[in-house]
């Protein structure tokens, strides 16, 4: 007569399988899988223009919860000639200084939108 705990062996093993199955379809389809949280992004930077801008200040930012952000102030012409003094909120901007002249994207219909050149290759997917 099989005990009870011979009775098991074989739904575990089962589970097993199914579960390690599972876990390797989500680590190679995980892609087509989980929803692209740029896309959106994508769409709406797709005007953005790309111009040179002069570090203006630097500072970090802490919220509530998280680590502290690097802030960086920059001044750029946009499209129509007018100079712009924007706020970029990003660590990839850690290593900038006062008086560099960095890349940055901004969308000519609204030049208060800005991103680093590295987030918005980042967001566009350009490598």
């Amino acid at each position: 007569m099989a005990t009870q705990q011979q009775k098991m062996k074989p739904i575990h093993l089962v589970l097993i399988v199914v579960m390690t199955a599972l876990s390797i379809a989500l680590f190679l389809f995980k892609d087509k899988i989980t929803p692209d949280q740029n896309a959106a992004y994508r769409d709406e930077m797709s005007r953005y223009v790309e111009t040179s801008a002069v570090v203006t200040a630097k500072g970090y930012s802490r919220g509530q919860r998280g680590p502290a952000r690097v802030e960086v102030t920059v001044q750029f012409k946009d499209s129509e000639g007018e100079l712009q003094t924007e706020t970029i909120e990003d660590n990839g901007l850690q290593w900038v200084s006062q008086g560099d002249t960095i890349t940055v994207w901004y969308d000519p219909e609204k030049p208060y939108m800005v991103e680093s050149d590295g987030r918005y290759k980042e967001i566009m997917r350009i490598k």
